[in-house]
């Protein structure tokens, strides 16, 4: 089994402490964090925390000390581009292009396999997100759009799988082939995103779901979700499980606790027939 860990960081809100994701409340947690993946290692669980560095949360000590606008994505009238997801205005779109970015991610990444003891890594919106215009000349890319964006993300994740032992792993949100070469799996939600109005606000309106992606790329891009919730009825849990694998996809279950698997026969049983 494995974990697509949230929250791993204990941060106020989904949204904080990006793209560092330590813990600034508790100063003890590092040491409580390798105790906890320890225990789950010794369980035959696989751990795969969640990361962003798309964006850099204004509210972080670095965001002054490290200069964050320098490496941030500047629109034409040298505005920093603050992106939707940003409630609290607090966020704002990385941009990789700067070798500052590149050497503050890789060392966050061998923090979180080499002492932290993660089986993997999520890398937000890495496939799911556009390749943004960036039009600040500093960072040495052509200013506006390019293939740049995608080489850099490229040249980061290159780097980060040179870096990580062979039987650790890298995935991302969604799916895009041009990331096809550098992901081990990648968490496709579109069943879950039909009908819900945020996304729809936000311009993700590609939410029909297309099993192309996974037959295509079975071998070299494995897919898991879409997510099946135990908060569903028994019915239609079973249907989007059984459609995952169907499609090829690993089934994944979200929003239940351990009491609930046990309570809840009839969609274990499910999951045991799967």
């Amino acid at each position: 089994p494995a974990m697509h860990w949230y929250g791993w960081n204990k941060a106020p809100k989904h949204g904080d402490w990006y793209p560092e994701m330590a813990n600034y409340q508790n100063h003890n947690w590092h040491e409580e964090l390798i105790e906890i993946n320890h225990r789950l290692s010794e369980m035959g669980v696989k751990k795969i925390p969640y990361v962003n560095v798309h964006l850099w949360d204004q509210f972080l000590p670095s965001f002054e000390n490290e200069h964050a606008e320098k490496s941030l994505v500047t629109k034409p009238n040298g505005v920093i581009e603050d992106e939707p997801w940003s409630r609290n205005h607090n966020l704002f779109a990385i941009c990789h292009a700067n070798p500052q970015i590149k050497n503050k991610v890789l060392a966050l990444f061998d923090r979180l396999v080499a002492e932290d003891g993660f089986d993997g890594i999520y890398i937000d919106q890495v496939a799911s997100f556009n390749a943004t215009l960036c039009f600040q000349k500093a960072h040495g890319h052509p200013t506006g759009g390019g293939k740049w964006w995608s080489e850099e993300y490229h040249n980061i994740l290159n780097t980060l799988r040179s870096m990580m032992p062979e039987e650790k792993f890298i995935t991302t949100e969604s799916c895009c082939e041009c990331y096809h070469d550098v992901f081990d799996l990648f968490l496709i939600l579109d069943t879950c995103l039909q009908g819900k109005a945020f996304y729809q606000l936000c311009g993700c309106e590609n939410c029909d779901s297309i099993p192309l992606f996974a037959m295509l790329y079975k071998d070299s891009a494995i897919a898991y979700g879409s997510v099946c919730s135990f908060a569903d009825n028994t019915e239609q849990f079973e249907y989007n499980f059984m459609r995952n694998i169907l499609w090829g996809m690993i089934p994944t279950c979200e929003g239940m606790e351990l009491a609930e698997i046990k309570e809840d026969t009839e969609k274990w049983d499910i999951i045991k027939r799967g």
